[in-house]
């Protein structure tokens, strides 16, 4: 919970306070981390929460956000398994089933054309590079806000991992913990100097300003790519690192998607939950990283006899 309150305010502000936001957002994402925790352990999970978790589908496959995370962690961890249960079998049919009413059904088609007048008249001229690029421009203008303290702390404790757990740390590794320590820097309010230096290297007001025309515009999206490449590094060398990976591309890959969509910028920020709640996923495995060293040494440490108890 103490995590979740780190999430951007802007991002809890639209899909966790604001309650069309809940419904549409919060209210199915939740039910689809549910499904998926219950099927990515369902050799411990009992016949109920099986059962649960099936049942879950219907509201956590119903935006297109959830549905697709949902499919992506759930098939990863079915690839891994190299088998499939009856269990999974009919998870996955109903999971697919309902995902693909969601995402052909006849009002996404009609609300799309519509708002492309709304917002975007320029949109169907758009080639897909152009488009990601929409996607990329969010996804930046997010992870230099000094408002995302969720990134700020997977960030700090991505470095605090490899430069003090990790074993055999190679050139990637440091080159990781650079990428992210610039990051860190793009995220913190310093001094109008330092700032002035600093701004080339972000990239606010993309489309607007006709920033789309400045070589330090890509510079900037450039950077923020490497850093999620080496969040990406990191977690692989985590425990369990394919559940965790699942979640990290699965979020990042469903966000870069919305710059498919012509509503990108009217969706403000609400379309980045499913991104931040991946970080969520990854902090929390980075402190048992951290965690796991520190609870060693105490283990090995030896024990000194109390004196008072000896006498």
């Amino acid at each position: 919970m103490g995590l979740f309150l780190l999430l951007p305010h802007e991002v809890s502000e639209e899909s966790v306070y604001w309650l069309s936001g809940f419904y549409n957002y919060l209210f199915p994402i939740s039910f689809a981390f549910f499904s998926i925790s219950v099927f990515l352990r369902q050799d411990d999970a009992g016949k109920t929460l099986r059962i649960l978790s099936i049942a879950a589908l219907p509201i956590g496959c119903s935006i297109e956000q959830s549905s697709l995370l949902l499919l992506f962690c759930t098939a990863v961890s079915t690839l891994r398994r190299r088998t499939m249960s009856l269990y999974g079998g009919l998870y996955l049919t109903i999971a697919a089933a309902i995902s693909a009413t969601v995402l052909a059904a006849p009002g996404n088609g009609r609300r799309y054309v519509a708002e492309i007048s709304n917002w975007l008249p320029e949109f169907p001229q758009f080639g897909m590079i152009q488009k990601l690029s929409l996607a990329i421009d969010r996804i930046h203008r997010a992870c230099v806000s000094t408002d995302n303290h969720i990134l700020l702390a997977a960030l700090i404790l991505s470095i605090c991992f490899l430069a003090v757990v990790k074993r055999n740390r190679g050139v990637q590794d440091v080159a990781a913990m650079g990428v992210m320590l610039l990051n860190i820097l793009l995220m913190l309010p310093f001094g109008p100097g330092l700032q002035k230096m600093l701004t080339a290297l972000r990239c606010d007001r993309f489309i607007y300003d006709l920033n789309w025309v400045y070589l330090n515009t890509y510079v900037a999206f450039f950077l923020t790519l490497c850093m999620i490449v080496s969040i990406l590094w990191c977690a692989l060398s985590l425990k369990d690192s394919p559940t965790v990976l699942s979640f990290l591309v699965g979020g990042f890959a469903v966000t870069f998607l919305t710059g498919l969509s012509p509503t990108i910028y009217a969706s403000s920020h609400r379309i980045l939950l499913v991104m931040e709640l991946g970080l969520v996923v990854y902090v929390c495995a980075l402190i048992e990283a951290l965690l796991i060293p520190l609870r060693a040494r105490n283990a090995l440490r030896p024990q000194v006899p109390d004196p008072s108890s000896a006498a």
